[in-house]
């Protein structure tokens, strides 16, 4: 079930163990406060008709970090990077040298292979990288919350809690995307936020209003309703396929294991809610489909989707707001809601410290470089975001790289070209506004993915029944969580 990395890592956890001070023993050993915990539940009450019974209501564990004292400081860093990461990586590791020129930085550029060999060898031996940078779902670490279950990772929050330049309303509210039992093993350094398009032409066809689509009821209930209405077109642009599945799955918002007790967390009703909302667009073949949509420029404009696309960059919003336009139709910006009636982020990148690392003050720093807006919102050259995947966690690099975008997209505006500065500000400020909904972020894990996509086309052909589809799913959760 799970990748080698994976086993040998939880293999080898206790042996992590040595590696870790005694000080920060110490706060183990005393970190909960009295009242903070609470009597975890049978695992034996949870089922699949009971799914919600263990942990969801248990009180939130609150660690005490007192005793906490920041590590002292070394003369040494150590950073392994792998593909994709070197773009982020790479500018953050030139602005620590010059911010603490004192210390040596080992950087070291990894093939593929060899980075996962390396981190399953070096890591429970006390060495490798001083800081675990990785992708959400990678296939080196496909499940980050059995690493922090783990006790791989060190504790963020007391690191946070004693770094005065460290403040907490500098970001969205994404940060508690590495919170387990108290524990925040991770820091999100690159999110993904879904944006869909349609029109207010759409909306009043079709009889939705903009206000049902911020309820997680209210958005299932309003596809099901335009599906009635219009049983020939589909919910998303590139919708009659399975494939948008992982995209609801990533953003519903739902927890799916219950760590603290080994049991899934999954919830029956809202999984019910997902697959049936998939169940709406499904059709075997959709690859010609896909094409005839794409190269007719947006199904919300041409009435075959009530949704285009499930994401897109921010200078796409703005062109398709003009194409929009010029076909008489008033393009609007919403988002997915989860099962909270919130808005929850992806993890695309995070950041964590090894219990093993014998540099934590030197990572801790560079963690913070990576959240800081010389990387959260620099490019080099002009145009290219060290953030390529996804988009920053820092509020003013994330509303900066908005406005930069769109006043690109209409040509800098006033003094050339006055005429669009209505259109910016509007653009601006309607793109802030939907990501300023964040509510949440989640990492889902990369296996739960692969096991909810198990025979989930049987049921959308009426070959499964759904009460047959979640029994399975929930047994292979349940075997996965008391792993």
């Amino acid at each position: 079930m799970k990748t080698r990395i994976f086993t040998y890592m939880l293999t080898l956890a206790l042996l992590l163990s040595v590696f870790t001070g005694c000080k920060n023993e110490a706060v183990s050993e005393t970190s909960v406060q009295p009242g903070q915990t609470s009597t975890p539940s049978d695992p034996g009450e949870s089922s699949p008709e009971n799914p919600d019974a263990p942990g969801t209501e248990e009180e939130e564990i609150v660690l005490d970090y007192t005793g906490f004292e920041m590590p002292e400081a070394t003369g040494e860093l150590t950073i392994y990077s792998t593909g994709m990461p070197g773009l982020i990586l790479r500018p953050a590791v030139e602005r620590f040298r010059e911010l603490y020129p004192e210390v040596a930085v080992d950087f070291q550029t990894l093939g593929e292979d060899e980075y996962q060999t390396r981190l399953q060898t070096e890591i429970p031996a006390g060495k490798g990288p001083d800081v675990l940078f990785g992708n959400s779902g990678s296939a080196e670490v496909a499940d980050v919350y059995k690493i922090i279950e783990a006790g791989i990772l060190e504790d963020l929050n007391p690191y946070m809690l004693n770094d005065p330049d460290f403040h907490q309303e500098d970001y969205y509210n994404v940060l508690d995307v590495g919170l387990l039992n108290g524990v925040r093993g991770i820091l999100p350094v690159e999110i993904d936020l879904p944006i869909l398009q349609t029109t207010e032409e759409a909306l009043a066809d079709a009889g939705i209003s903009r206000e049902e689509f911020r309820t997680w009821d209210g958005f299932m209930a309003a596809a099901r309703r335009y599906k009635e209405q219009y049983p020939d077109n589909t919910v998303f642009s590139y919708g009659r396929s399975s494939g948008y599945i992982r995209f609801m799955i990533n953003d519903c918002g739902m927890d799916f294991i219950d760590y603290r007790n080994r049991v899934p967390a999954v919830d029956r009703e809202k999984m019910k809610q997902i697959v049936e909302f998939g169940a709406l667009d499904f059709l075997e073949d959709a690859a010609e489909i896909w094409t005839d949509w794409y190269q007719q420029g947006g199904a919300p404009i041409l009435r075959k989707a009530l949704f285009s696309s499930f994401s897109a960059s921010i200078d796409k919003l703005s062109m398709d707001r003009v194409y929009a336009a010029e076909q008489g139709e008033t393009l609007i910006f919403e988002t997915v809601p989860d099962v909270h009636d919130g808005v929850t982020a992806e993890l695309i990148y995070y950041a964590g410290i090894p219990k093993s690392s014998p540099n934590k003050l030197n990572a801790w720093r560079f963690i913070m470089i990576l959240l800081s807006d010389g990387i959260q919102g620099g490019s080099n050259p002009p145009g290219y975001n060290y953030l390529r995947l996804g988009f920053p966690v820092r509020r003013e690099s994330m509303e900066r790289r908005i406005t930069e975008t769109v006043t690109d997209f209409y040509c800098g505006g006033s003094p050339d070209f006055p005429e669009y500065d209505d259109d910016i500000a509007r653009d601006i400020a309607d793109i802030t506004e939907v990501y300023g909904r964040m509510t949440a972020c989640r990492a889902v894990q990369r296996q739960v993915m692969k096991y909810i996509g198990t025979n989930i086309k049987a049921y959308f052909k009426g070959e499964q029944s759904f009460d047959k589809y979640f029994d399975k799913l929930y047994s292979t959760l349940e075997l996965y969580a008391s792993e």
